[in-house]
C-alpha cells in the first residue's frame, strides 16, 4: 500500500471524530509515515535494493491516534458544566486506547518491542571473519 492509500485507509480507520485534528494546519502525515513502513509486495525490507515504499494502515492510524491523544491532553477544555443545580458532563475521547487498539491489529505489533519499537534492517558490507570455528 503506497503512502496515499495508507493515509486514506488510516483516515477511514480513525473515523469522523478525528476530522478536526486531521484538518488542523499543524497536522502532518509525513512525520508518521516513516513509523509505518513495512515489507513491500515482493518481501523486501525498507533499505533493501528495489524496495517499493509500503505502509501498514493500522499502524499508521495508531500512530495518528497517539498524536491526537498528545494534542488532546495538551488542550484545556471544559468537560463539566453546572448551572442552577443541573450538571452536564462530557468525557474526553480516549485516543490513547484507540491508538493501542489500532496498533495491536497491525502485523508490525508482532515485531515492535513493547509496542513502541521498530525493525531496523542492517546490511553488512565487506564482512570478513577474523577467526573460524571448526572441529
Amino acid at each position: 500500500m503506497d503512502a496515499q492509500q495508507a493515509i486514506a485507509a488510516a483516515t477511514a480507520l480513525l473515523g469522523p471524530a478525528a476530522a478536526p485534528y486531521l484538518s488542523d494546519p499543524l497536522w502532518s502525515w509525513a512525520t508518521l509515515l516513516p513509523e509505518a513502513v513495512t515489507l513491500d509486495a515482493s518481501g523486501k525490507l525498507p533499505g533493501q535494493a528495489g524496495y517499493a515504499p509500503t505502509y501498514e494502515p493500522y499502524w499508521l492510524a495508531g500512530q495518528a491516534a497517539a498524536q491526537i491523544d498528545l494534542w488532546q491532553a495538551a488542550t484545556p477544555r471544559t468537560t463539566k458544566l453546572s448551572v442552577d443545580g443541573d450538571s452536564i458532563e462530557k468525557a474526553a475521547a480516549q485516543w490513547g486506547a484507540v491508538a493501542a487498539s489500532l496498533m495491536a491489529k497491525s502485523p508490525i505489533s508482532a515485531i515492535a518491542v513493547g509496542g513502541g519499537g521498530m525493525l531496523v534492517p542492517l546490511e553488512v558490507y565487506d564482512f570478513k571473519p577474523t577467526s573460524s570455528v571448526g572441529g
